[in-house]
């Protein structure tokens, strides 16, 4: 009798400890945001010559620039927002939504991104998907708005106005390179 219960409570416990231990150090597992968990376009990607290019005046242009990350169990989160501020001639405005695009594309090729999907204009903005390597990303370049003057800025030159362009890129790293049919449905 006492072997009998022996051998039903020991299998019992260790399925009892076994079991949780496992659990839990599986659920407390998360990648951690890092450079290495970013492709290399989201580290080198510059609008910056582009819009100096278009900018009325150059030594007015303002740039902000930032990456938040977030860890995961399955993945690691990266966004990085891009917001510039200058003044450009109104019928340049077409043309440098047009060579915005075209540039990421170049810079998305440079860094050895495959553009998945592209959508868009130079009025309603433009869209990108891409895959690096084990990283799926999405580009939002948003179309040019008119940016508030304040009274204490200089009056600017007729045909020229002081606008905003905005880009976000939205990247997830996965650990082993993900498949097509996961990388369209963790996207959205």
């Amino acid at each position: 009798m006492k072997t009998r219960l022996s051998a039903v409570i020991v299998p019992i416990c260790l399925v009892g400890v076994i079991i949780p231990v496992a659990v839990i150090s599986h659920l407390r597992y998360r990648y951690s945001p890092s450079v290495e968990h970013e492709s290399s376009f989201l580290r080198n990607y510059s609008p910056r010559p582009v819009i100096e290019s278009f900018a009325f005046k150059k030594d007015a242009l303002s740039m902000g620039d930032g990456i938040g990350s977030g860890a995961g169990s399955k993945f690691v989160t990266n966004e990085r927002k891009i917001d510039s501020s200058f003044s450009v001639q109104s019928n340049m405005r077409t043309p440098l939504m047009t060579a915005l695009s075209g540039d990421v594309v170049a810079q998305l090729a440079r860094n050895g991104a495959t553009i998945l999907s592209r959508r868009g204009d130079p009025a309603s903005g433009f869209d990108f998907v891409y895959k690096d390597a084990t990283s799926m990303g999405s580009i939002t370049l948003l179309p040019l708005s008119d940016q508030a003057r304040s009274s204490l800025s200089p009056t600017l030159a007729d045909g020229v106005k002081e606008v905003r362009a905005n880009i976000v890129i939205s990247e997830k790293w996965f650990p082993q390179e993900p498949g097509a049919e996961k990388v369209s449905m963790d996207l959205r």
